[in-house]
């Protein structure tokens, strides 16, 4: 996968993954499907922390979000080395509220009941964004997890779905949130 296409795909998941405030801490397994192929990875969610952990292009990448803090840190596993993201989705997406009104801003909303998923009840959203490269997005919201459970997403560059499953509440440790010792930060080039 492109370098270009990868960056689109992660900033993607940041936006559509939920971030949740006083979450459960749980960890789930990732299934994401996307025109781009299909991935799995891992999610680790504990309060204001997240980390997802993804397989891409033969590459092992870990996103952490502290929101918190407001920070995205971008690992790369292989050169060990790491990235702070220098504009942040989870900025704007620091509690649930927050998410429905920025998403309530920038699409038309279609509340579609409930429905039990992975053993979750969750609500259904619809969102149909006004612009349209963002097509429209179905979410189911756990409002146990306070986490999206399933996401399928279909704008014009196809259909993409994440779905989480063997999703198993947990106290999870803190050292799982942190850039690990000897990893190398990189700068991005200004632009």
């Amino acid at each position: 996968m492109a370098p270009k296409k990868v960056a689109g795909l992660l900033i993607f998941l940041l936006i559509l993954i939920p971030f949740p405030i006083l979450a459960a801490e749980f960890t789930a397994d990732m299934a994401l499907t996307t025109p781009q192929g299909d991935m799995t990875g891992k999610l680790f969610v504990k309060g204001q922390d997240i980390r997802q952990d993804l397989l891409i292009s033969g590459m092992e990448i870990t996103n952490l979000v502290d929101l918190d803090t407001g920070t995205l840190v971008n690992l790369n596993h292989q050169m060990k080395m790491y990235v702070v993201a220098p504009s942040n989705p989870a900025a704007i997406m620091g509690d649930s509220q927050k998410v429905e009104e920025t998403l309530s801003q920038m699409a038309d909303v279609e509340e579609m009941g409930s429905e039990d998923l992975n053993g979750y009840k969750c609500r259904k959203v619809r969102y149909r964004f006004h612009d349209k490269r963002y097509g429209v997005s179905t979410m189911w919201f756990s409002e146990k997890l306070n986490y999206n459970i399933k996401i399928v997403n279909e704008n014009e560059e196809g259909k993409t779905i994440i779905l989480l499953e063997n999703i198993r509440e947990e106290e999870l440790s803190p050292e799982l949130f942190l850039i690990p010792s000897g990893y190398q930060k990189m700068e991005l080039p200004s632009q």
